[in-house]
């Protein structure tokens, strides 16, 4: 980052303070206590005094130099700021908050320089001449724009409309001017663009943070399988097919073609992914099969994120069952260890009791509003209360106010809108759940799991939930029931993250 920062200090004249440099002479000072910094310090600064800077550039061969060098500060600062955004317990800390928007305003201010240089030179008429400067400043603005949502996402946050906006002129700017095609250096436009576009169908919120860069990595190998079609190209189009659509002044990444009204008409951009979602499939059919060798469209993808991007990119239809809405109040309690506590006692004691001092061995009880439910699932908004962090994968305990039944649940979706709208969607597993002692692999005290004797949501099948790799291989518990004893053997492993493990039992 030094060299980086010492580009950015001999390229301002430096001279007597009567002469008119101080403005000069204020920056060499500001770069110089710069070394020292936190990351989030920098990127804030940097994000502060880019457009300045690159505004007393009269040349544009020279504001792209000096944009490009602040890019490259950039790359050498977001890592670490992304890392920490990811790995922070949600709702965010003040701190990480400041550090999320200074990432954010950094790439953003990156984003509007390179977009004003292409918007300059093409304003002036000088694009033809000028094709391979303006292609590169359209190239790294829709870079910094796809880096910047994918920090949004990070937090389990939604993107701005302004910067889905932003990202949809500049793809309509590279079209115009002709240059989709392969640039000096780096990826294509158009890959960039479509990269962007899939991250946002496979819907991020489906996934632990951790999975984002895998993520990433999926779409932009996908992206080239992806064609753009035009309304000129519409009735080109197979009935069925699995087509997303971008409508003339979108504010977000477009729709399925099947949730949008008249996409036959007016100026539309069609993203058809056939020959993505064949793909998709024949990876998850060799996988599921062990065939080897095989071609790999996504070679580091798991089988359920290659099955849930099927779903997502097929452009199918996820939601089985209609929301009801309302808004009653339910207890949750995130997290292996705090559900086991619930479990054990505190579930089922009197609720005015929940907001006592917490002891050592007391679980974190908040409060939650339930706005919408189905069958299968529900969906919360956090109200007040000790949360606990939470990840998609991870198994809570939700309790609604008026009823004393815990429904043993899985988050399957994060949506982030900061302090006042933090919201999960469940997936609800069994009414019914007890903790079980799980074998030991050493003398002391034995690890433990929550039995789901019966899951309606997977034909009434009993599972086992645990902290992941404390469950040895053929593993059998023996559960009484009905004044008999049903002993249930591992079958195999369904879900879960870094912190646990869903696993299906079968009766023996």
């Amino acid at each position: 980052m030094d060299s980086a920062i010492d580009f950015l200090r001999n390229w301002l004249p430096r001279g007597r303070r009567d002469d008119g440099s101080e403005a000069a002479q204020a920056l060499h000072d500001w770069l110089d206590g710069m070394r020292e910094a936190p990351p989030e310090e920098i990127a804030a600064s940097l994000a502060k005094r880019l457009t300045a800077m690159v505004a007393m550039q009269g040349n544009l061969h020279m504001r792209i130099r000096l944009l490009d060098t602040f890019d490259d500060v950039a790359q050498e600062l977001l890592p670490l700021l992304e890392r920490e955004i990811e790995t922070a317990s949600l709702p965010f800390s003040p701190r990480t908050q400041l550090r999320a928007l200074a990432a954010d305003n950094l790439l953003k201010a990156l984003a509007a320089g390179y977009g004003n240089v292409a918007t300059s030179i093409e304003m002036r008429r000088l694009a033809e001449g000028l094709a391979p400067l303006v292609q590169h400043a359209l190239q790294r603005a829709i870079a910094s724009l796809r880096r910047r949502q994918l920090l949004a996402y990070r937090a389990y946050a939604m993107p701005s409309a302004a910067s889905w906006q932003q990202l949809h002129e500049i793809y309509r700017a590279a079209a115009r001017l002709d240059l989709l095609g392969p640039a000096r250096s780096g990826p294509q436009i158009e890959h960039l663009y479509v990269s962007t576009l899939l991250i946002a169908y496979a819907d991020p919120g489906k996934f632990v943070r951790t999975e984002l860069d895998a993520l990433l990595d999926c779409a932009t190998r996908a992206s080239g399988l992806v064609r753009l079609r035009h309304k000129a190209q519409f009735n080109e189009l197979k009935p069925g097919a699995p087509l997303f659509v971008v409508t003339p002044g979108e504010a977000g990444p477009g729709k399925p073609l099947v949730r949008i009204r008249d996409a036959g008409k007016g100026d539309c951009l069609y993203l058809d992914c056939s020959e993505l979602a064949a793909t998709i499939r024949s990876d998850i059919g060799a996988k599921t099969r062990l065939d080897m060798p095989h071609e790999w469209l996504l070679p580091n993808a798991s089988l359920s994120m290659l099955r849930s991007l099927s779903a997502m990119w097929g452009a199918q239809p996820t939601r089985r069952f209609s929301r009801m809405r309302f808004k009653p109040r339910a207890d949750l309690v995130i997290g292996m260890l705090d559900v086991t506590l619930f479990l054990n006692g505190a579930a089922y004691r009197r609720r005015r009791d929940d907001g006592s001092k917490r002891g050592p061995s007391s679980p974190a009880v908040s409060e939650w509003a339930l706005v919408d439910e189905s069958p299968d699932g529900f969906g919360v908004r956090y109200v007040r209360g000790d949360i606990a962090a939470v990840e998609v994968g991870d198994v809570v305990a939700l309790r609604p106010r008026e009823s004393s039944q815990v429904q043993i649940c899985l988050v399957k979706r994060v949506s982030n809108a900061g302090q006042a709208r933090f919201e999960i969607g469940l997936q609800n597993l069994s009414p019914h759940a007890l903790v079980v002692d799980l074998p030991g692999r050493k003398e002391g005290a034995h690890p433990k799991g929550i039995l789901l004797p019966r899951m309606p949501i997977l034909g009434n099948a009993a599972g086992l939930l645990s902290q992941p790799g404390s469950v040895p291989d053929g593993l059998e518990l023996r559960y009484p029931t009905g004044g008999t004893t049903v002993v249930l053997r591992l079958a195999q492993r369904l879900d879960g993250n870094s912190q646990l493990d869903f696993h299906l039992l079968t009766p023996v």
